[in-house]
């Protein structure tokens, strides 16, 4: 008796403890709520003396139960902790509840702060209206933007607006930016732009308008073209749209778009079975492959490093050129060069038709004076600022060039030395070695080729004309004079056509105006050893190292009309010593 009685007393004072711990629990946690502040130290501290408590309460009721032998008074005891533990539990799941409550919202903020921190901007593309471009859109569009539920409609249609453009941008532009519009929006765009049957069509009349390579030998072109069909190939297999459904149509077409000696080629090598189109598109692969891997990795890191790209800068003509005119006469509007015209022979005529059509005295072109001409033309009678068919000196000069006739009888107006030299030493030209190809067929050679922006034209030699049997696509007749000549030569030259390979994998088709010779041969000199010692030329991929006193023959001279496709305009100066001028042929 004395033993329940003392076990009771114990109860007791746990119950009077716990009864204050959950008291200052629900003042803690009404607290919390009015401040919005959770002290985590304080309801870790409650939850963890509530529950030590708690458990020795319930130990001590247990023993006092076993020492009770009446049933109902087992049941009284049993009844009473049970009331008594409930309010005590009630706390501790309010305790339990803040606390979870609170782990879950710092996770929460924790989890969108990190997502901003490591996720890229997400760049959606543009639609201008592209039918075949729009499921790529849409898909991403979608996946970004219609799909987050984060997004109020009226923010997802904004969205929706900054993405179109031209046809896709005026297709909803009576639409005003509301929420109930953005549903409509996107209803009309799928409609206009949706049709799947559309977009298939729109592939097929890629596929068959694809502009068609002639050159076998432009790898560049053949791969541009490759990729091109394999996109409409790719995007039509993701419309359903499988190859076997159009074996009978895209073979010949395919087929037709490349060169006939590759087309010929893949037929050799693919039976009747095989005549498919996927079929094709491997023969074709491979024949891409195998011609990428003999192409030149042209160096360019040395450019790109050390030098900045320039615009083009005007050059000074060479000392010796080709000097061409298109033989059509602005005074009496006939066939023959301005200067031969025997209908208007009087200068002073001659100017005045010049200032009443607006022409220029220097370059006879019309749109500018001559105080704005940008031409380096001189006159070839007295070598000042004026073209050669005005010339108030003309009966002096034409003396002085029967003298110098006279002098040299035999002298060829096709022949001029190109490389001079004076006491102060060798000037050198700017010549490159280049391969040159046949456009019709694999033959090809490396051609010595020198560049001069004195001349309207460029030049090859019959010589490698023949070798290499060019195509001659035309003729045209032209005035060919040396300088210092004062009549020109009147030729019919024809006109054969090459392609040029550059050191950067890009080809050049070119039309060449075809003459018996360049220049007399040259003595070359080694480039090497020439701009040995000058630092800002040191290292550089040389475009002809040049030879050391060996006999060499110019094959093409690059005019004008080629010059700035292959001369980039970068120029390379020290304070001394050549200058070196970066070409797609390599450093001139």
């Amino acid at each position: 008796m004395a033993d329940l009685e003392k076990k009771a007393k114990i109860r007791k004072g746990y119950r009077n403890l716990l009864t204050r711990r959950v008291k200052e629990g629900d003042e803690l946690l009404k607290g919390m709520e009015e401040s919005g502040d959770i002290d985590h130290v304080k309801l870790g501290q409650i939850k963890l003396s509530v529950g030590e408590k708690l458990t020795a309460l319930k130990k001590v009721d247990e023993e006092i139960i076993e020492l009770i032998d009446d049933g109902e008074a087992i049941v009284r005891e049993i009844d009473e902790a049970d009331r008594f533990n409930e309010t005590v539990y009630e706390m501790l799941a309010r305790v339990e509840a803040k606390l979870k409550k609170s782990v879950e919202k710092e996770s929460v903020s924790a989890y969108k702060s990190s997502v901003r921190a490591k996720l890229p901007k997400l760049d959606l593309p543009v639609f201008n209206g592209e039918i075949t471009k729009w499921f790529t859109f849409w898909d991403s569009y979608k996946a970004a933007v219609h799909d987050n539920p984060d997004l109020l409609p009226v923010q997802k249609f904004t969205y929706l607006r900054s993405l179109l453009s031209r046809s896709a941008q005026e297709c909803i532009a009576g639409l005003t930016l509301t929420d109930a519009n953005y549903a409509e929006a996107v209803k009309v765009l799928e409609s206009r732009f949706g049709n799947k049957q559309r977009i298939i069509a729109k592939h097929m009349e890629a596929l068959l308008h694809l502009d068609p390579v002639s050159w076998q030998g432009n790898t560049l072109a053949l791969r541009a073209l490759y990729d091109k069909i394999e996109n409409h190939v790719r995007e039509l297999a993701a419309l359903g749209v499988e190859a076997n459904t159009y074996n009978s149509l895209l073979p010949s077409v395919l087929m037709s778009k490349l060169p006939s000696e590759l087309s010929l080629a893949i037929s050799r090598k693919l039976s009747e079975d095989d005549w498919k189109f996927d079929k094709i598109m491997e023969e074709l692969s491979q024949e891409l492959q195998a011609r990428e891997r003999t192409l030149p990795k042209p160096d360019s890191s040395r450019r790109t490093s050390h030098f900045k790209e320039s615009k083009p800068q005007r050059e000074r003509p060479t000392s010796a050129t080709l000097h061409t005119s298109i033989t059509h006469c602005c005074y009496c509007d006939e066939e023959h060069a301005p200067e031969s015209c025997t209908k208007v022979d009087k200068i002073d005529k001659r100017k005045s038709i010049l200032r009443d059509s607006g022409r220029c005295f220097i370059c006879l072109r019309r749109g500018h004076i001559s105080r704005n001409c940008r031409s380096s033309i001189k006159c070839s009678l007295c070598s000042n600022k004026h073209h050669t068919s005005i010339c108030m000196n003309k009966r002096e000069s034409s003396k002085e060039g029967e003298s110098a006739k006279r002098f040299n009888p035999k002298a060829d107006p096709f022949k001029s030395a190109t490389l001079l030299t004076d006491a102060k030493g060798t000037i050198l030209l700017q010549t490159a070695q280049a391969t040159v190809h046949n456009t019709e067929s694999t033959e090809s050679a490396t051609l010595r080729l020198v560049f001069d922006s004195g001349s309207h034209r460029s030049y090859i030699t019959e010589e490698v004309c023949r070798k290499l049997s060019l195509r001659i696509v035309g003729k045209k007749d032209l005035i060919i004079a040396t300088f210092g000549n004062t009549g020109g030569r009147r030729q019919s030259c024809k006109i054969a056509q090459a392609v040029l390979e550059t050191n950067e994998g890009n080809t050049l088709v070119l039309n060449l105006m075809v003459v018996p010779l360049i220049c007399e041969p040259l003595v070359g000199v080694s480039l090497n050893d020439c701009i040995r010692g000058y630092d800002h030329l040191k290292d550089l991929d040389l475009a002809d190292p040049g030879t050391n006193g060996d006999v060499i023959e110019l094959d093409i001279l690059i005019g004008l009309d080629y010059y700035w496709d292959i001369v980039s305009g970068e120029v390379l100066r020290g304070d001394s010593g050549p200058t070196a001028t970066y070409s797609s042929l390599g450093w001139l």
